[in-house]
């Protein structure tokens, strides 16, 4: 069935005919039925009596179906030529093979609002190829599979620029960006963008990094509390509903909403050295307001009203409202040089403030842009962290997969996450755990690993990314045929200008591709814990979401330490439903770890729903975690 993604990628990537009648079309569907009451209010009707009775029977039924059938398979039967053909053109080069489509004009437009997810797989399945394209009423789409021509693609970077999807539709439709200043803001998109990248190279990188490890280190043995009372609890624990078990005199056990929990947890690890501590502290639904604008992202980003028939999307349209006037008033006070912000400590968000007041860049334009600047932050570490815990917690309870995960992990991540607890001077007041976080380079990524492979293979089985370029001039590109189990000669492709390298969907079909990854359905721990003996492993980093962005490291070493910390300090089992009711008599049997379902994220996939887990803090004695 189809969904916002689908809806949003295959209007908003043609022609803009598609783009400006499509939101008409939905609206003119939902206000039917009052149209056809103000119509026969009106005397209307009148117009159906003119229709020939002939088109009034069902005779004429026979006929129209027909009429389809031999329309779709003659265009079925010609648009088949193009199907993955391996015809040689001009100097070994060929077209990039094309699925056929069924309905001349929209082509494969409905193939792929209906079913965007078995459409593509069903194309990626039926070619020997590591490309191919579909047509979206007039707009070829051309997706890259192969790790390859992805490199061979980026090669031509003088050849490829980022589409309109990119630049302008998203950052107007989901993060609000005014009309008004769409001229002054694309003109500056270059400068931003490499100032942007410029706080996350070298000593600054470092600087943010020291700064998040800093945080977790402060927060992580407080990430949960075992406060009975809500007003004493830590700030991410009142909003995941976070309750402890009555029934246990000891209170060493507490029911919580585990991706709540570390929404509001992780938050501030990732925004406190990039926008400062004030503004957080001074908007206390900033994280919360964050979580609900990402669950309806590409609703907002298609441009659907707050009154469109969609759960959530009321919620998320005040969520952005509020996220913006906050933002606003934030670059406000960064312009007045008397009020006591932010502004006082530089931050990145500063320096970028700086460039954009010195080009005259308005201030809704200002908060739009650090609007789709957090939300690219958080919506790249936080379901990867979530995602990665949890199959780390399923793999290690059960016999199928590998219990020793976990005790592998925390032997592996100990030197570099060290715990400890001093002998308490009473029983009744015990000493505070403390958590040091520090790797030789700052990075946990050349010391853990089989924690990094675990972070992998959750990005390659939940990465969603929005990563598309269009051709500005004709390129080639070549495929080596030791790249693909079953294209066993060398392939050259012609891309034409005005078509689009989509390679964010390629990424997608790779990560669940056969061809490249053994049971790519199921989440392998150690997958990629030894890339020099497969070749594919190797090129992998191509489709990352995170090693192609700006923010890479930052973000993957945020969720490294993240999940350092956790494994350990705490302890986690599923919850069973209803467990609370059980002082009141009611026996309940916990259904062991339950992956939830993926929708799709802007950077990551978002789990459908929450997951109630009970956390308990693991023993410490001395400098040794039991």
């Amino acid at each position: 069935m189809f969904s916002a993604r689908s809806v949003f990628l295959g209007v908003y990537t043609s022609n803009s005919l598609i783009k400006n009648t499509f939101l008409p079309t939905c609206t003119l569907l939902i206000l039917s039925p009052f149209v056809f009451l103000l119509a026969r209010a009106l005397g209307f009707e009148a117009f159906f009596s003119r229709i020939p009775q002939d088109w009034k029977t069902l005779a004429v039924l026979p006929q129209i179906v027909l009429s389809l059938v031999a329309i779709t398979l003659a265009t079925r039967i010609i648009s088949g030529r193009r199907v993955f053909s391996s015809n040689d053109g001009n100097e070994g080069k060929r077209e990039v093979p094309e699925v056929p489509y069924w309905i001349p004009g929209l082509k494969h437009l409905g193939q792929f609002i209906w079913s965007e997810e078995g459409f593509l797989k069903s194309a990626r399945d039926s070619t020997i190829d590591g490309i191919f394209a579909y047509n979206l009423a007039g707009m070829t789409h051309n997706v890259v599979l192969s790790p390859a021509l992805v490199e061979a693609a980026l090669s031509h970077s003088e050849s490829l620029s980022e589409t309109e999807l990119i630049t302008w539709i998203i950052p107007e439709n989901a993060f609000g960006m005014p009309r008004s200043a769409k001229d002054q803001y694309l003109k500056t998109l270059p400068i931003l963008s490499e100032a942007y990248e410029k706080q996350f190279k070298e000593a600054s990188l470092n600087e943010l990094l020291q700064s998040s490890i800093r945080i977790l280190e402060e927060t992580l043995p407080d990430f949960i509390t075992f406060n009975p009372s809500i007003v004493d609890q830590m700030p991410w624990e009142r909003v995941s509903d976070t309750r402890l078990d009555d029934s246990d005199p000891s209170h060493s056990e507490v029911e919580t909403n585990l991706l709540s929990l570390m929404n509001e947890f992780l938050g501030p690890a990732i925004l406190f050295p990039l926008i400062g501590p004030s503004f957080p502290e001074s908007y206390s639904l900033l994280f919360t307001d964050l979580e609900t604008f990402s669950s309806s992202f590409f609703s907002l980003a298609i441009g659907l009203p707050r009154w469109f028939p969609i759960p959530g999307l009321p919620g998320a349209h005040l969520s952005r409202k509020r996220l913006l006037s906050n933002l606003t008033t934030l670059h406000n006070s960064l312009i007045n040089e008397g009020t006591a912000t932010d502004a006082e400590t530089p931050t990145p968000l500063t320096a970028i403030n700086t460039i954009q007041s010195t080009h005259n860049i308005p201030i809704p334009a200002r908060a739009a842009s650090t609007l789709g600047y957090i939300h690219q932050l958080t919506a790249s570490t936080i379901p990867l962290a979530y995602w990665t815990l949890l199959h780390i917690l399923n793999h290690s309870s059960t016999a199928e997969y590998d219990p020793t995960l976990l005790t592998r992990l925390q032997s592996e991540t100990s030197p570099y996450a060290h715990a400890t607890q001093h002998a308490s001077i009473h029983p009744s007041f015990p000493s505070p755990v403390v958590l040091s976080i520090a790797t030789p380079t700052h990075t946990f990524s050349p010391h853990c690993p089989l924690l990094v492979s675990c972070l992998r293979e959750t990005e390659r089985l939940y990465a969603t990314p929005l990563r598309t370029h269009l051709a500005t001039s004709d390129l080639t590109i070549t495929e080596p045929a030791s790249s693909t189990s079953l294209n066993t000669t060398t392939a050259t492709y012609t891309i034409q200008k005005g078509s689009i390298l989509d390679l964010g969907q390629g990424q997608r079909l790779y990560g669940s591709d056969p061809r490249y990854h053994h049971d790519p359905q199921k989440w392998v721990p150690d997958r990629f814990l030894h890339p020099v003996s497969s070749s594919t492993s190797q090129s992998t980093s191509k489709f990352s979401p995170l090693t192609n962005s700006a923010d890479a490291i930052y973000t993957q070493e945020i969720a490294l330490a993240f999940l350092a910390g956790v494994i350990q300090l705490w302890e986690f089992s599923p919850a069973a439903p209803g467990m609370m009711d059980q002082a009141m008599g009611k026996t309940t049997t916990p259904k062991g770890w339950r992956i939830p379902s993926i929708r799709a994220g802007r950077v990551v996939g978002l789990p459908a729903g929450d997951m109630r887990v009970l956390v308990r803090r693991k023993k410490i004695k001395g400098d040794r975690v039991e």
